[in-house]
């Protein structure tokens, strides 16, 4: 009753274990597959902070990298090759290739006080000055950029834009969007120039020698509060400060305008 089967034949079947066992090993023996990828972290700079994660891992795991920044500093990113990969401390990623990242660390700006000398409501609208003359000082935090002109700039950036509305006892000191040009102090003689745009004589500006009088003092009192600040002169792209009533023509100090 067998007469009609095939016969197969033990050669065949050795031949088709052997295939299958070259098959599993290949598969096993793909790059990626079975072996160990290795996960090396750097911090950068070396004080800046330390690390968690770096290791051996099969393919496929989830790796999870942490950072944590030193006392003064802030953590800044994850980086690979000089490219940013994740602004996270904590990085999660399955590996499956070798990696080498770097923890970025920076230090953290310190905050120092100032003072921003608006305008004072009263003395403007009844014409009793006190004793900042037409202006009064308002104390603010802020990054300290530690370079005397970032900072000087940043401050005047701040004075320019105002006081908050809340702040009902003082007004601006500038009446259009002025923008800064140009910040450059000489340490060794205590002067700062500052050059801003046409815009500070723009439509919204309201004349009169009293104007500009609040200017000055803002501007001037601000600025030598500030280290190394002794007196400031202000240029309008490069001319000469002239509101009509008066030409800032030298750097001028606290005694100058008060």
């Amino acid at each position: 009753m067998f007469k009609n089967q095939p016969v197969v034949k033990k050669e065949n079947i050795k031949l088709k274990i052997v295939f299958a066992a070259a098959f599993v090993a290949a598969a096993l023996l793909a790059p990626g597959c079975a072996e160990e990828h290795q996960v090396e972290l750097a911090v950068e700079p070396e004080e800046g902070g330390r690390v968690d994660g770096a290791g051996s891992y099969e393919y496929e795991t989830l790796v999870t990298l942490e950072a944590e920044p030193a006392e003064g500093y802030v953590f800044a990113g994850w980086s690979e090759d000089g490219e940013s990969v994740s602004e996270e401390k904590v990085y999660q990623f399955e590996v499956v290739e070798d990696r080498n990242l770097t923890a970025l660390f920076e230090k953290e700006a310190a905050c120092i006080e100032v003072d921003l000398f608006f305008g004072n409501r009263e003395a403007v609208e009844t014409g009793q000055t006190g004793e900042y003359g037409y202006v009064t000082p308002y104390t603010i935090e802020i990054s300290d950029p530690d370079a005397p002109e970032a900072l000087l700039e940043a401050v005047l950036e701040e004075l320019f834009k105002g006081p908050h509305q809340e702040e009902e006892a003082l007004t601006a000191v500038v009446h259009e969007q002025l923008d800064i040009l140009a910040v450059v102090v000489e340490p060794d003689e205590g002067v700062a120039e500052v050059d801003v745009c046409k815009e500070m004589f723009g439509e919204q500006w309201p004349g009169g020698s009293l104007s500009g009088t609040v200017f000055m003092q803002a501007v001037v009192l601000t600025a030598t509060r500030l280290p190394e600040i002794n007196a400031v002169i202000v240029m309008v792209e490069g001319k000469l400060w002239d509101d009509s009533h008066r030409i800032w023509d030298s750097p001028m100090g606290p005694e100058d305008v008060l």
